[in-house]
């Protein structure tokens, strides 16, 4: 009779600072995309997607990314609940121009903060972040308003996503980018290339 032996799955403990001034996350994180539904005919149960996420803080994941465009704030709710006593797990979020979101002028800015806060039942954005470059709105603007939001103490660290080079550095002389998230994969790394080389000089952290 052979003895049946049970392994522990492997935790994710591998740990990285977030640019320069950022907080130390794990190595990899859960994306909260496809948690809010919208995306395909036919989604998991939401108590299928909450277990998921909580499995993945189980085993050594300490951050997850999601935005109040997925699923039109359902997964900001989902998130929500997955963290709902988990002090240890940081959650990141990202607004976006209207009509898609909350929009990129300073109130704008300012009302997509509070409504994240309120799906996800926490008094602090780890990291906020700008989905999107809205060209109607200066990015000056934008990230003026974003840098107030840490200022006030609603948001920890702030951030940018499917931003060009260019624009990060308009963002940079406003106030430090905590860290930009770019498309990234096997097949296209043009974006993260392009962005290399200025978030090394500015200790800006890169999410992918």
């Amino acid at each position: 009779m052979t003895e049946e032996r049970h392994t522990s799955p492997q935790r994710t403990t591998q740990q990285r600072k977030l640019g320069k001034d950022g907080p130390e996350i794990s190595l990899i994180g859960y994306g909260a995309w496809e948690v809010g539904g919208g995306y395909h005919s036919e989604n998991p149960p939401d108590k299928e997607l909450i277990g998921a996420m909580r499995a993945a803080f189980d085993h050594g994941v300490t951050w997850v990314d999601t935005a109040e465009a997925y699923g039109a704030g359902h997964s900001e709710e989902l998130v929500g609940q997955a963290v709902a006593g988990r002090d240890d797990i940081m959650v990141f979020t990202k607004v976006i121009f209207q009509p898609c979101g909350s929009g990129l002028d300073a109130a704008g800015i300012r009302a997509g903060a509070e409504a994240s806060l309120r799906r996800l039942g926490r008094e602090v954005l780890d990291l906020y972040q700008i989905h999107l470059p809205d060209p109607q709105v200066p990015v000056e603007e934008s990230w003026g308003a974003m840098a107030q939001l840490v200022d006030e103490g609603l948001a920890r660290y702030i951030g940018v996503s499917n931003f060009p080079p260019e624009l990060v550095e308009r963002c940079e002389r406003v106030r430090h980018v905590d860290s930009v998230q770019c498309h990234f994969s096997l097949l296209y790394r043009e974006d993260y290339l392009s962005l290399l080389p200025l978030c090394r000089a500015n200790g800006i952290g890169i999410l992918a």
